[in-house]
């Protein structure tokens, strides 16, 4: 149960409680008189919410200490995917660089798309802050890696600087690219990455027989502005290799969650 029907379930347990005593203060006015099935009924109600209500506060306990220990083996694995890249490169700061873990969520009724969400974003400092993009597999790098099965980079090293200056400079450019280019986000979607970040590598989570999908592993590089140029740093074969190697570190801890 998510935090949203968890606020729907107690809501609806004060509101039949509200009813219920509403109806014993209607009927001890002699509004109407007594009712002993909707009684009944208000009664039994109320207390099977509340009793499904502290059935899954208890398995929520329950399961505390295993997301826990999963969420504490996902952090360190990211921490040595940026780590390893860092050292791997001259040209990348591991205290800039961010890791992100993408799932599937469950797929919609009327969509061909797969819904996906993010389950963990790691990064050494806060900046910047996360995209508010509703993720599919239909945009961007993860998207693409999660349909493909391959590893994808995205190049934003030469658009980045235009959509960090003006409003006219950033249509311009999002109306220059191509369908490919512009990775199945819309205008305000690829301004907040393009905007944000200069690259990003994406890499399948792949199950022991590499034939499913899991989920994706992102890396990204933050733009960080002050006129300096950029080139690509995460488009090379030793940044695939290492990201592949730490998606297969998150592929026992996403197939056992």
């Amino acid at each position: 149960m998510g935090r949203i029907w968890s606020y729907v379930w107690r809501i609806a347990v004060a509101l039949l409680a509200l009813w219920l005593v509403g109806l014993k203060a209607a009927q001890q006015v002699k509004w109407i008189g007594p009712d002993p099935w909707l009684e009944f009924v208000l009664v039994v109600g109320a207390g099977v919410l509340v009793f499904a209500d502290n059935i899954h506060a208890v398995v929520q306990l329950y399961k505390r200490p295993g997301e826990e220990k999963r969420r504490r083996k996902i952090e360190k694995t990211l921490l040595a995917c940026v780590r390893a890249l860092g050292e791997n490169s001259v040209a990348l700061d591991t205290f800039s660089l961010g890791a992100s873990v993408y799932v599937y969520r469950r797929r919609g009724w009327f969509s061909s798309n797969r819904p996906m969400k993010r389950i963990r974003r790691y990064r050494l400092t806060e900046y910047p802050q996360e995209s508010i993009i509703s993720w599919s597999d239909s945009k961007g790098v993860v998207g693409k890696a999660a349909r493909s099965g391959l590893p994808q980079h995205a190049d934003w090293t030469k658009v980045s600087p235009r959509w960090n200056t003006t409003e006219t400079s950033a249509v311009e450019a999002y109306n220059h690219l191509s369908q490919d280019d512009r990775w199945g986000f819309t205008f305000d979607e690829f301004r907040q990455v393009a905007s944000k970040y200069v690259e990003a590598l994406a890499v399948p989570i792949l199950n022991q027989n590499g034939g499913k999908v899991l989920g994706v592993l992102s890396i990204d590089v933050p733009f960080q502005g002050g006129g300096q140029e950029y080139s690509c740093s995460l488009d090379s074969d030793a940044a695939k290799r290492i990201a592949t190697v730490c998606a297969m570190g998150l592929r026992e801890v996403i197939d056992g969650g």
